[in-house]
């Protein structure tokens, strides 16, 4: 198989990784389009495995998930309890899909212990407070601690 073509949305790769942390839990998924903010968002209030995530951009801009081990919604400018972050490739050109299906099995290494939250925002530093652009479409399938 060839190589794809840049922004394609890779969906067709995709193959969830269901945690086996925290058994007999029932998985939970969140959703957000983005809007011209730093989209600060609480995913969970108590320790969680994300386990899939399907970011899309719809924008010809780049934009970034930045992940925090927080259970409340981050202040983006702040880097206090920052993870990691994970570029969302933007469209080829405005109205397009970029953006990729990205499946991470993550074992309970301890990166969210307290909580799980991110900002969506227009550079990939832990304490970058610039705006995404408004076009990005997130899902996040996880799981809670009991």
């Amino acid at each position: 198989a060839g190589a794809l073509a840049p922004g394609l949305l890779l969906a067709q790769q995709a193959v969830t990784n269901t945690p086996t942390s925290f058994p007999g839990q029932r998985a939970k998924t969140k959703y957000i389009t983005t809007a011209a903010t730093t989209n600060a968002t609480l995913v969970s209030a108590t320790p969680a495995v994300p386990y899939h995530f399907s970011l899309s951009n719809c924008s010809a801009t780049v934009m970034y998930l930045r992940m925090y081990n927080l259970n409340v919604a981050p202040t983006c400018s702040s880097a206090t309890s920052y993870v990691s972050s994970l570029p969302i490739p933007p469209a080829s050109a405005s109205g397009q899909a970029g953006g990729f299906v990205l499946a991470r099995g993550i074992p309970n290494t301890g990166d969210f212990t307290t909580g799980l939250s991110f900002c969506i925002t227009g550079g990939s530093a832990g304490n970058d407070n610039s705006s995404a652009t408004q076009g990005a479409y997130i899902h996040i399938d996880y799981k809670e601690a009991p």
